[in-house]
């Protein structure tokens, strides 16, 4: 009856894939290292903690992305729109193909409007500083009221622009005579 003892050093698993985590994709890491890298400080590459405060994805998930592991496409999704990188990029990097949805999102995300034009170096640079620096902040009341006046800045300015865009309208429609 010794055929029903198993083998030693045989795994029951299948495909001997058991406890492994997603398949390490080398070019994941090398980007996510990357993006870590430019939006840290004096050339630091950025902590698990502050892009924990970026994307919402914990830091042992940080990690495993920097290692080139993404167990799902949220996990990149939110990597990816929380540090404002190209999503279908990293998508395709992990290994995931990226679907209508997900480009219509990203294009919506980074543009609200379809004619606008593209951001500037320096503006991107200036909000990339921003960011970096409320991630770099502890959690608190000071880091909270930052939030809260860049949340009310962008409603301003947003505002701005469809009172523009309305006087625009309205200005082209009465020209015509219409």
């Amino acid at each position: 009856m010794d055929w029903c003892l198993p083998v030693r050093g045989v795994s029951r698993q299948r495909n001997g894939e058991a406890g492994k985590m997603a398949q390490a994709r080398q070019g994941l890491a090398n980007a996510v290292n990357e993006i870590l890298v430019r939006h840290g400080t004096d050339g630091k590459r950025m902590s698990y903690r502050q892009a924990e405060r970026l994307t919402g994805l914990s830091p042992a998930t940080v990690g495993e992305l920097a290692k080139g592991n993404a167990r799902t496409p949220e996990t990149v999704r939110r990597f990816a729109v929380g540090m404002g990188e190209d999503l279908e990029r990293l998508f395709l990097l992990a290994g995931f193909v990226p679907d209508e949805a997900d480009r219509r999102t990203v294009s919506a995300a980074a543009l609200p409007n379809a004619e606008a034009a593209e951001i500037q170096p320096d503006e991107r640079e200036w909000l990339g500083r921003f960011g970096r620096a409320l991630a770099k902040m502890p959690p608190g009341r000071e880091r909270d009221l930052w939030k809260d006046g860049l949340r009310r800045d962008t409603e301003l300015l947003e505002s701005f622009l469809q009172r523009l865009n309305a006087q625009s309208d309205r200005l082209d429609t009465g020209g015509d005579g219409k």
